[in-house]
């Protein structure tokens, strides 16, 4: 857990490097492997990347081992600021672990934070492709910092065949730039 007011710091202005380099130092003496990665990747150093391996269940819990199909990442000061999610198409919603799920459980992870870029889809449906589900794990976890979210990513799929809803307005107030792509598009 994060002092709050250091993350406060830090959401004030999520390019400044000034606020990750004090929660660098807060973190390291409590022996947290961020501070470490905050540091290294301050200096553009390419030990950040071994860092990242070496500790990839602290800083990626379950998706350390277990990804969906499309997971990239964009790391900068030890936090993932860009992410690209996309699943399986045509595989099925996992009862188990369906999309939305996952999706939930990556918005919740401490390393997503302060995450400002977001692309999305596809997702597991073997019918229709609804892209919609997912604006309800970005309204819960309402990344603070989030500019920018692509709600729509279809690949091969049929686009009269896909749904998508943006997620509440009031729950990303620092939106810029949303863009949603799908055969029906709903607002919030």
């Amino acid at each position: 857990m994060i002092d709050p007011a250091l993350a406060a710091a830090i959401l004030s202005d999520p390019d400044d490097p000034a606020g990750y380099l004090v929660l660098a130092d807060w973190l390291q003496t409590r022996g947290d492997p961020r501070g470490e990665l905050i540091v290294l990747q301050h200096r553009d150093s390419d030990e950040a990347r071994e860092l990242l391996a070496r500790h990839a269940e602290a800083f990626l819990g379950r998706f350390a081992t277990t990804k969906p199909d499309t997971f990239e990442l964009e790391w900068k000061l030890g936090f993932i600021r860009s992410a690209t999610i996309g699943w399986e198409m045509f595989a099925g919603e996992d009862d188990d672990d369906p999309s939305h799920a996952q999706l939930a459980a990556f918005l919740a992870l401490p390393s997503a934070q302060f995450l400002q870029q977001l692309s999305l889809g596809p997702t597991q449906h073997e019918d229709e492709l609804m892209l919609d589900e997912l604006a309800g794990p970005i309204e819960d976890a309402a990344p603070p910092c989030l500019r920018e979210l692509f709600l729509g990513s279809t690949s091969d799929w049929d686009i009269s065949g896909t749904s998508t809803r943006m997620p509440r307005s009031s729950s990303l107030p620092r939106l810029q730039t949303p863009r949603l792509r799908g055969g029906a598009v709903s607002p919030d």
